[in-house]
This record gives structure tokens, sequence and C-alpha cells, in this order.
């Protein structure tokens, strides 16, 4: 396809450049007519080539080019007579508003079959519409896993507080059993201090109080 639209690019400037060198050059110089039927035959051939479907011939530029182009080329090549020194000055200025004519209709008609610059063909569409939806898709999942990044990140906070929230219990748990021992101990060295009878009353034990009470009421 590419070369094809290549070649007929190519076919349609070289005879817009022919009809130039026929417009400057008409006096001094001898047209080519089978040359340039040789490239009417090229452009035929090339043309034959693609398939032959009559709506898209229809709406081909190339063909609407060749229609306006083929019967310019016929006359040339009917009119075109080699120059003398009989031509008068009448004759040359018809040839020279006739070439002006022609140029000035293959002009247009490579304009009408050369593609337009903001013109799209139906493969670079479907390639922008892929392009679009696999830019929509990707915008769809980024935000799907920025989603989860944030569901991740409250997460991590969460722990983070979670654990926090535990060592300090451990640690008032720590210093609640560690009191809990102190009391524990105080007491029970409390309660074996009264088992024992070390508590003393005066500065004397109770055996003491004991032996000498005894003395004193035997006298």
């Amino acid at each position: 396809m590419f070369l094809y639209s290549h070649k007929r690019n190519y076919a349609c400037e070289t005879m817009i450049l022919d009809s130039h060198s026929l417009t400057t050059n008409n006096k001094s110089t001898v047209i080519d007519v089978k040359k340039i039927e040789r490239e009417i035959n090229e452009i035929r051939e090339n043309a034959g080539q693609r398939p032959h479907i009559d709506e898209l011939e229809a709406a081909d530029p190339f063909n609407r080019l060749w229609s306006a182009v083929e019967p310019l080329m016929d006359r040339l090549s009917y009119s075109v007579t080699y120059p003398t020194s009989t031509f008068n000055h009448s004759e040359e200025e018809q040839e020279d508003e006739e070439m002006v004519r022609i140029r000035r209709e293959l002009s247009a008609a490579l304009h009408d079959c050369l593609p337009r610059a903001n013109e799209k063909t139906d493969d670079e569409r479907l390639e922008l519409e892929d392009t679009k939806r696999e830019y929509e898709e990707l915008q769809q999942k980024l935000g799907q896993l920025q989603n989860q990044i944030r569901i991740l990140e409250k997460k991590n906070m969460d722990n983070t507080a979670l654990k926090s929230s535990i060592i300090q219990f451990k640690n008032d748990v720590h210093k609640q059993a560690k009191l809990l021992l102190q009391n524990q101990e105080h007491a029970f060295m409390t309660r074996s201090a009264i088992a024992t009878g070390r508590t003393t009353t005066g500065g004397h034990s109770t055996a003491e109080i004991s032996k000498n009470g005894k003395k004193e009421v035997s006298d």
C-alpha cells in the first residue's frame, strides 16, 4: 500500500515537472510525446495492480487525478508540433496560454491526489483508537494500584500504632507485677516476724517479760 502510494505521488510530481518544462522551454525544445505516453502507461499498469473494486476506485483521489489528466495529455499530444521559424507571434501566445492552463489544471489535480497532512487513513485511526484504549486501561490500572498503596499505608500505620500500644501495655504490666511482688514480699516478711515472736515491747522480748513477772510474784 505504501509503495503504491509512493509510485502514484512520484508519477504525479513527474507530470507536473514535465508540464513546467514544456512551459519554459517550448520555444527551443522538442517535446518527447513518447516519454509522456510511457509514463501514462506506467501509471495505468501501477493502477491496475490494485484490487478492482468500483466503490474504492470511485473514491480514489488518484483516479480523479487521472480522469482530469488523461484528456489534457491527449490534447497536448495532438497539439504539439516542432518549433520552426514559421511560427508567428499569435500562435506562440496561444501555445503559452494553453501550457499555463494545462499546468494549472495539473497542479489542481495533483493537490486532490496527494494526501493532506491533517487527513488520517483508516489504519492510522484504528491505531489511534487502540492507543487511546490502552492509555485508558493503563490509567485505570494505575488508579487501582494507587488505591492499594493507600490501603497498605493505612494498614502499616495501624500496625505501627497497635505495636506501640502493645509495647506500652507490656511495660505497664511489668511495672504492676514488680510492685505486686514487692508488696507480697513485704507482707511475707511481716508475717514471718510475727510468727517467730521477734516483735519487741519496750526494748525486751516477751520471754523476758514473762520471766520477770514470775520472779516478782514469788517474792
